[in-house]
């Protein structure tokens, strides 16, 4: 499992939080206009599952609890195998999380299979991710 706090340092005089990705990609004028993802669904593709606690308590810990946002894990299609919690785990959460981060209302779903002997796995989610929707 990951640790929310070494994930929380200075960067400049702006910390590494929703907040400060605001700030870093001037994206506070959408915010302002009242464009925070609702009604969108953000699809990370990945070759892991992940703790569905860690985004709970990333949302916590960053004040984004309030927004309407969820989250969902999905291992899409006939083709895919759920390749399970690997070392590509830290990554696949820093992924869903700051997708929340960026969209606090939208749905995000990651979807993840196992490579197969002949294709990333990341791919064959995103493959069979689209043919779902």
């Amino acid at each position: 499992m990951h640790r929310m706090s070494g994930r929380i340092q200075r960067c400049g005089a702006i910390r590494r939080s929703a907040a400060g990705f605001h700030v870093i990609y001037n994206t506070t004028p959408l915010y302002n206009a009242g464009i925070k993802g609702q009604g969108q669904t953000v699809v990370v593709l990945e070759v892991t599952d992940i703790n569905p606690a860690d985004v709970a308590t990333f949302r916590s810990a960053f004040g984004l609890s309030s927004y309407s946002g969820t989250f969902a894990q999905v291992h899409p299609g006939p083709g895919c195998t759920d390749p399970g919690t690997n070392g590509a785990e830290g990554e696949a959460a820093l992924d869903a999380e700051w997708a929340g981060a960026v969209a606090p209302d939208a749905h995000v779903e990651l979807a993840s299979c196992a490579d197969s002997s002949t294709n990333f796995g990341a791919f064959i989610a995103a493959q069979d991710r689209k043919s779902v929707v």
